[in-house]
């Protein structure tokens, strides 16, 4: 059953990823980055799929600055930042900023929803993975016990 449940965690995870990058315009690369499976054991029959708080900073959406503020985002996800700019700090990082008053300093960087906070708004999302596990399981454990019984057979 484990290895059933680990299969379906992973398949499930692929479609969650598909879905949060339609809303969020996030490549898959980063979402995956924020999303782990806890897998199942023989003792632990339950996998889980996580998703960490952390935001997606605006930078990552392929920002283009633009002269009324920054675009960022991909396809129908495109959306622009009023009076935002895209710098680079000394460190290397590449993040999209807004100016918190009129000086130049402070500055403060721009971040979309985290892969969490997705998952948790979306109801669509949760139905989807519910059906998707459902369908996988109903297709994988049939084949995986046919395969442990026949191993122990041999």
């Amino acid at each position: 059953i484990s290895s059933t449940l680990n299969r379906v965690a992973t398949s499930v995870r692929r479609k969650l990823l598909k879905e949060i990058q339609l809303t969020t315009g996030a490549i898959q690369r980063d979402i995956k980055e924020d999303t782990f499976i806890i897998k199942s054991n023989q003792r632990k029959t339950i996998a889980s799929i996580i998703g960490k708080a952390n935001l997606i900073p605006v930078g990552k959406l392929n920002p283009k600055q633009t002269r009324r503020g920054v675009t960022a985002g991909r396809g129908k996800t495109r959306r622009t930042y009023r009076g935002a700019f895209v710098a680079t700090m000394r460190s290397g990082h590449e993040g999209v900023f807004v100016r918190k008053s009129r000086s130049t300093l402070p500055i403060k960087e721009l971040f979309v929803t985290s892969v969490a906070g997705e998952m948790q708004r979306k109801i669509a999302i949760h139905r989807l993975m519910q059906l998707e596990a459902g369908w996988i399981f109903k297709k994988d454990f049939p084949r995986q016990l046919k395969f442990r019984l026949d191993k122990l057979k041999l």
